[in-house]
């Protein structure tokens, strides 16, 4: 019983691991505004694909 209940806390490990391991910590990344012309903005996505950051949203009037 012990191992089964120990499975899931080691699969999750297994993908924090992963990600920080993908992830150069000494690179520094540009931070900046992107869009602030809606009175509101949301459901925001973030992905990184090819080494650039691609953001998506919705906007509305409120």
């Amino acid at each position: 019983m012990r191992t089964i209940a120990t499975l899931p806390f080691l699969f999750t490990l297994s993908l924090v691991i992963g990600q920080e391991s993908s992830i150069d910590a000494q690179q520094p990344y540009e931070v900046s505004k992107i869009w602030g012309e809606a009175p509101h903005s949301a459901f925001t996505d973030l992905i990184r694909f090819n080494n650039k950051f691609y953001c998506t949203f919705r906007e509305a009037s409120g």
